[in-house]
């Protein structure tokens, strides 16, 4: 991964090694991708500071460090596919538990917000923040199970 001991010369060979971790299932590769998005820098060194600093993060900060990061990212209409990185950012914070960003990518999920539609999948985020104890999410998740069985009645 990409460290201040990593043997990782340029920007785009870095962001190589961090897709390709990413395809491997790496989530913190993930977090990268987004974070040099973000900052689009064409430092390696900038790079590697972004990395060294995100590994010092406890489990709980990291959490609500991407939660944070994706509010941001919601409100930036100034990049391209603002929407599609906030909802990464919730999906990696919501690894943590945190019910507001599992609420978040939920609705992005409902409403097709930089994403595909899936109310299948909202429902599950929905439930997962509901069974831990989120009420507002027990509402939402409600409102759109409503909001199924309307839409199924209305087919047949």
């Amino acid at each position: 991964m990409l460290t201040p001991g990593s043997d990782v010369h340029d920007r785009k060979e870095a962001l190589n090694q961090l897709r390709a971790a990413e395809d491997g299932g790496n989530k913190d590769a993930l977090l990268y991708n987004i974070i040099i998005d973000v900052f689009d820098t064409e430092d390696i060194e900038d790079l590697m500071s972004i990395s060294e600093l995100a590994h010092k993060f406890s489990k709980d900060d990291m959490g609500i460090m991407t939660l944070k990061l994706g509010d941001t990212m919601m409100r930036s209409d100034d990049l391209e596919n603002h929407q599609m990185m906030a909802y990464k950012l919730y999906r990696y914070s919501s690894e943590y538990d945190k019910t507001e960003a599992l609420r978040k990518a939920g609705y992005m999920l409902e409403y097709g917000m930089g994403v595909e539609r899936s109310w299948k999948d909202a429902l599950a985020l929905y439930q997962k923040a509901a069974d831990l104890g989120d009420p507002q999410a027990n509402m939402m998740l409600k409102d759109l199970k409503s909001k199924m069985d309307s839409d199924y009645m209305i087919i047949e």
